[in-house]
C-alpha cells in the first residue's frame, strides 16, 4: 500500500473537537483500536497527527496503542514474535540511554539519529523524551546504604540552578559518588534540612563534617540535623576565591599607574615656557607619588596574601603536619596587617573570613587522627614523611590552574615517589596507596560537588533548563555507575569506590534490569496515575 494512500484514507474529517479527552469511547471499537495501533506502528511521517485528527484523540492515546500492540501480537502469533519485539525495544531504549547519558545528545537529535539507523525509524521525539522521563522515574534520587551498619562519611554539599530552580546536591568526595540530588522549590534552611533528613534516617549515613562554600542555610540545617557534626568552609572560596582577586586588581592598578607616570615623562619635553614646565614637573611628581603607593600596597597584599594561603596545605614542604593552632595564629596576623592597609572592600571580604576562622582548619584535626593512625603502622617516620611531601605535591598539582604549574608539581611528586619506590622496593606500591587513600578523607575543599555541577550543566544547556526530578534521577544513577576512563579513579566506578564491591556489569545492563519489568507499567501515564502507582508500590512493599 502506497504512503499517499495509506494519508488519504486517514485525512481529517469534519468532526468538532471533543471537551473532553482521555475518556472511554464507545465508538472507539476493539477493532479500530487494532488499526490504529497496527497504522501507528508504521511509523509513516505524520500518521500519527492525522490519526489524531481523524478519530479527535490525543496523540499519547495513540502512542500508547502503539506500545502495546507487541503485547497483542505475542497472544495471536506466538514467543517469536514477541521476542523479536522484545528485544528490539531493549536495543532501542539502551540506545536512547546511551546517546542521552554518554553523547548528552538532545531528545531532538537523538529521534533524527534513530531514523537515520532505519531501524528505530517509527520513534520520535515524544517517544524519546517519554522513555527518558520515565525511567527516571523509576530510579531514587537518594542512594541507599546497602550496609547493615551505619556509614560514616564526610560529604560535600551544594546548589546548581536550572531556569532559576536550585538543585540540592550532597556528593562523596572520596569516591565521588553522588549520594542526593533534589529539584527543589527554595534552598533554604528547610529544604536542606529534609534533604539531610533522608540521608540520615531513610539511607542510614552518619555524617563526620559537610564541606561546603559558607552556605548560611546548609551549616544551620546541618547543625539541626546531625548530632555534633563539624562544618568545614570549602578553604578556597572561604580564602583564595575572596581575596585573591585583590592581587590581580591591585597589579592591575599599578601597572596603569606606573605607565601613567612614563606618560608624563613623555611629554614633558614638549612643554617649552617656563609655566608649562613647572606644571609637568608637578604632574610627573604626582605620578611618582601614585606609582609609589600604587606599588607598595601590590607588594605588600601579595606577600601578606601569600602568607595567608600556606597556612591552608595540610602538610609543609619537608611533610611536616601543620598546627592547627599556629595556622590560625598566621592567618589572623596576616589578615590583621591586610586590614591595615585601609582598602573598604579588601576588610570587608576579610571580615567574612573572620566570620569563619573558627571552622576554617577543622581539616588539620582530621588530618592529625589520620597521620596517628598511620604512624602505628612501625613505618619509619621520616619514610612516612616523604610520602605525606608527595601526596600534598599531588593535591598542589591537582589545584593548579596553569599547565606549566601543574606540570612542574607532578615532576616534583614524581622525583619524590620514586626516590620512595628505591628506598622501599617491594613495599612501595600497597603504602602509597593506603597513605594516599587515608590522606583524601581529610577533606578541605567541596572541588568535587563543583566537577559534579560541571558534569550536570551540559544535560541542563542540552534541554535548555527545562529539567525534571526524573531526568536528575537518571544522571545520577549513570554517574554513579558509569566507568572513569581517565584520572586517579581510572577503571573504576563510583559506586565501586563507596562501596568496596566490583561491578560486573555495564551501567546500562544494570539499569535495564532494574526497570524492565516495571516500564510498560508507567509509560504514558499521567502525574496523577504515576502517584497511584507509586502508592501502590510502597503499599506492597
Amino acid at each position: 500500500m502506497q504512503l499517499k494512500y495509506i494519508i488519504k484514507q486517514i485525512s481529517p474529517s469534519k468532526i468538532g473537537k471533543a471537551k473532553k479527552k482521555f475518556v472511554r469511547r464507545k465508538d472507539l471499537t476493539l477493532k479500530i483500536r487494532i488499526e490504529i495501533g497496527a497504522i501507528a506502528a508504521l511509523g509513516f511521517w505524520g500518521i500519527i497527527t492525522a490519526l489524531s485528527k481523524k478519530h479527535n484523540i490525543s496523540r499519547t492515546f495513540i502512542y500508547e496503542l502503539k506500545e502495546t500492540l507487541p503485547g497483542n501480537l505475542q497472544k495471536l502469533f506466538g514467543e517469536t514474535v514477541v521476542e523479536a519485539g522484545i528485544i528490539d525495544r531493549e536495543l532501542t531504549i539502551k540506545e536512547i540511554l546511551r546517546l542521552r547519558l554518554i553523547g548528552k545528545v538532545s531528545t531532538l537529535a537523538i529521534s533524527e539519529l534513530l531514523k537515520i539507523r532505519g531501524q528505530f525509524a517509527r520513534y520520535s521525539k515524544s517517544y524519546v523524551s517519554e522513555v527518558l522521563d520515565k525511567v527516571g522515574f523509576l530510579l531514587p534520587n537518594h542512594l541507599h546504604n546497602i550496609s547493615a551498619k551505619e556509614k560514616c562519611l564526610v560529604i560535600c554539599c551544594d546548589e546548581i540552578f536550572s531556569n532559576g530552580t536550585p538543585i540540592l546536591i550532597s556528593v562523596d568526595p572520596i569516591s565521588s559518588v553522588i549520594l542526593a540530588i533534589e529539584l527543589s522549590p527554595k534552598r533554604d534552611e528547610a529544604a536542606w534540612k529534609a534533604h539531610f533528613e533522608k540521608l540520615k534516617h531513610q539511607h542510614g549515613y552518619k555524617i563526620a563534617y559537610i564541606v561546603s562554600d559558607c552556605c548560611s542555610a546548609i551549616k544551620a540545617a546541618a547543625k539541626n540535623t546531625f548530632y555534633k557534626v563539624e562544618f568545614q568552609p570549602d578553604t578556597f572560596h572561604a580564602v583564595a576565591h575572596r581575596l585573591g582577586k585583590w592581587v590581580h586588581s591591585l597589579e592591575t592598578s599599578m601597572d596603569k599607574a606606573i605607565k601613567q607616570e612614563w606618560h608624563i615623562l613623555e611629554v614633558f619635553e614638549s612643554a617649552k615656557s617656563e609655566r608649562k614646565i613647572a606644571e609637568r614637573i608637578d604632574e610627573y611628581e604626582q605620578a611618582v607619588k601614585v606609582t609609589n603607593l600604587a606599588i607598595e600596597r601590590y607588594e605588600d597584599f601579595a606577600f601578606l596574601y601569600n602568607c595567608a594561603i600556606e597556612q591552608l596545605p595540610v602538610f609543609d614542604k619537608k611533610g611536616n603536619l601543620r598546627n592547627r593552632k599556629d595556622a590560625e595564629g598566621n592567618m589572623v596576623a596576616a589578615l590583621e596587617l591586610m586590614k591595615g592597609m585601609g582598602h573598604f572592600k579588601i576588610n570587608e571580604a576579610i571580615k567574612s573570613i573572620e566570620n569563619i576562622l573558627g571552622n576554617l582548619f577543622q581539616y588539620l584535626d582530621r588530618a592529625k587522627e589520620i597521620v596517628d593512625k598511620i604512624g602505628i603502622s612501625g613505618v619509619d617516620n621520616d619514610i612516612l614523611k616523604g610520602f605525606y611531601a608527595a601526596w600534598q605535591l599531588g593535591r598542589h598539582a591537582t589545584k593548579a590552574k596553569q599547565a606549566e604549574r601543574k606540570a612542574r608539581y607532578k615532576l616534583r611528586q614524581k622525583k619524590q615517589l620514586t626516590l620512595l619506590e628505591d628506598l622501599l622496593e617491594g613495599d612501595f606500591a600497597s603504602l602509597n596507596q593506603h597513605i594516599s587513600e587515608e590522606l583524601d578523607k581529610a577533606v578541605q575543599s567541596s572541588a568535587m560537588v563543583e566537577t559534579i555541577n560541571s558534569i550536570l550543566r551540559p544535560y541542563l544547556n542540552a534541554s535548555k533548563n527545562q529539567t525534571s526530578q526524573n531526568i536528575l534521577n537518571l544522571i545520577m544513577f549513570y554517574h554513579n555507575h558509569r566507568r572513569y576512563i581517565q584520572g586517579k579513579r581510572k577503571g573504576n566506578t563510583p559506586l565501586e569506590i563507596f562501596t568496596g564491591e566490583k561491578q560486573n556489569e555495564n551501567w546500562d545492563t544494570i539499569l535495564w534490569n532494574k526497570v524492565e519489568g516495571q516500564l510498560s507499567d508507567v509509560m504514558y501515564k499521567t502525574e496523577k496515575e504515576l502517584t497511584q502507582i507509586k502508592e501502590n508500590w510502597a503499599n506492597a512493599a
